[in-house]
């Protein structure tokens, strides 16, 4: 009789929770985090819940290298919880402003204008027993033999060459190497760049064994508008909105399927899993994701081989799939930002922020209907149901 009791009283109690729940107004257990992590390249030559990642800002960001930066959620709470994450870029690149030297003197390190930024080129590959020890100034006067020179360097340019002769049978061959470079006047200490080498380019032209020299450049760069783009509509108070200075805002953002391999293939072959920033014109940039990333939510959904994030196009964020345990991690999301190896000069002393934010929410299905309270408000959309459906199927929710 007394277990009888217990039951009913027990019944009663639930009962009286459901009666004092009823149309009451919830405030969900919310959680959110931001972290930014600055990349900048060189001349060439506070919840329970949280984000967690490894990252180191002193890794070289330099063409063909990749940053190792992988970021996961871990749950440090005393209950289960869902996460969704997205990203924020701002991308500062220089344009080109190359100039025409002909008749011109290289950049002296004097001028005004700060936006103004010579290419510079590593002086001390130039030093005894650097990389061009060994290399011979060209001279007009005295040039070298094995082809006819139409050349006139411009004046405050030196032209290096390197002969490597061959000789097979009764034949002699030449094969020439070229750099050129400016020395930048100035007084050290004093004037920007002064006693560094700025790289200067040319066209070269073969013909029979005549070769010619022709536009010569300067390399100069001016520091262009920032270009900022979310991938989500996140809350501004995680991360504020973009006025000040003024930026340009990126012209979409992504698109296509994150997993399906190279999304650029003359760009980006083989199978890794590559996708190229939303602020990058060129497509240079990219993200490395693991394996556990992918758009197909039933892949997601049926997933043996662990627990997956869902890429969803339709409002960018990545949701985890499954239910975060206290105490648990959740699979990687990032393994690595890289800067891809054809990366040109306009690629020289770019500044790179990518911003990982992260919301988590109590596993409870209403708290991702609900627009109130800290809820996610996802009741509307036409793919609500389907990722009920998944976060269900995998045992994601209390209630």
């Amino acid at each position: 009789m007394r277990k009888n009791k217990k039951l009913i009283m027990a019944m009663a109690v639930l009962l009286a929770v459901a009666t004092l729940t009823a149309g009451a107004t919830f405030a969900w257990y919310t959680n959110s985090e931001s972290i930014t992590n600055h990349m900048e390249t060189s001349q060439f030559a506070n919840g329970d819940v949280k984000l967690a990642e490894i990252f180191d800002p002193e890794d070289p960001f330099d063409p063909g290298v990749d940053i190792n930066k992988e970021v996961w959620v871990v749950n440090t709470g005393s209950g289960g919880a869902l996460a969704r994450v997205s990203f924020a870029e701002v991308l500062k690149m220089l344009k080109n402003q190359g100039k025409a030297v002909n008749g011109q003197k290289v950049w002296d390190g004097t001028g005004t204008t700060a936006d103004t930024i010579p290419q510079l080129i590593n002086k001390s590959a130039f030093a005894s027993g650097g990389a061009y020890d060994g290399w011979s100034t060209y001279s007009a006067a005295t040039p070298p033999t094995g082809a006819t020179f139409v050349v006139t360097v411009p004046t405050g340019v030196t032209l290096l060459y390197k002969d490597t002769v061959t000789t097979i049978g009764s034949e002699t061959k030449h094969n020439f190497q070229f750099v050129a470079y400016g020395a930048i006047g100035g007084t050290p200490g004093t004037d920007p760049y002064a006693g560094e080498y700025q790289l200067v380019t040319f066209n070269l032209s073969k013909s029979g064994s005549t070769l010619t020299f022709s536009n010569w450049e300067y390399m100069q760069f001016e520091k262009d508008m920032p270009i900022y783009e979310k991938w989500a509509e996140f809350d501004t108070s995680v991360f504020p909105a973009m006025s000040n200075p003024p930026y340009t805002k990126a012209a979409a953002k992504p698109a296509v399927a994150i997993p399906a391999g190279a999304l650029f293939s003359g760009l980006y072959p083989g199978p890794e899993r590559r996708y190229p920033v939303v602020s990058d014109p060129g497509h240079f940039i990219n993200l490395l994701f693991s394996e556990f990333v992918t758009t197909d939510l039933a892949i997601a959904k049926g997933s043996t081989t662990g627990d997956m994030w869902w890429y969803n196009v339709a409002d960018g964020y990545f949701y985890y799939i499954a239910k975060l345990e206290s105490g648990q991690s959740t699979n990687p999301l990032l393994k690595a930002v890289g800067l891809h190896e054809n990366a040109n000069n306009a690629y020289t002393m770019l500044e790179f922020d990518l911003i990982v934010n992260m919301e988590a929410i109590q596993n409870v299905k209403e708290a991702l209907t609900s627009g109130g309270g800290g809820g996610w408000g996802l009741g509307t959309t036409t793919w609500y149901g389907d990722l009920v459906d998944a976060l269900d199927s995998r045992g994601a929710f209390v209630l």
